[in-house]
């Protein structure tokens, strides 16, 4: 396997790591709840949002090296394979957690 095709499955682990590891936050947050002043929410909105992005970045982060390293070990169709599976898999996670957050 290329240097290349393993980037590019990183860069796909990233994207789906982190996206995942945002929409698990945001749900988190929605299903704990907490109530907030009107004051205080406005400026706390905007530092969980930061916060929530900085955490998914790592996470992603953590997802792209991993899927680096596993690439390195297994063959491109095996790796396509689990992706065609995970990707659906994670999207509809992604559209659940919109759904009873919004």
């Amino acid at each position: 396997m290329t240097t290349a095709s393993r980037v590019a499955i990183a860069a796909l682990g990233f994207a789906l790591v982190a996206t995942m590891a945002y929409a698990v936050q945001r749900a988190l947050e929605v299903a704990l709840g907490l109530p907030v002043g009107p004051l205080a929410f406005v400026r706390q909105n905007h530092i969980a949002f930061f916060w929530r992005c900085a955490i998914a970045t790592w996470w992603g982060g953590l997802g792209a090296v991993a899927l680096y390293l596993v690439a390195t070990r297994f063959s491109v169709e095996g790796l396509a394979r689990v992706l065609v599976i995970a990707t659906p898999c994670v999207c509809s996670a992604h559209a659940l957690v919109a759904w009873f957050c919004a």
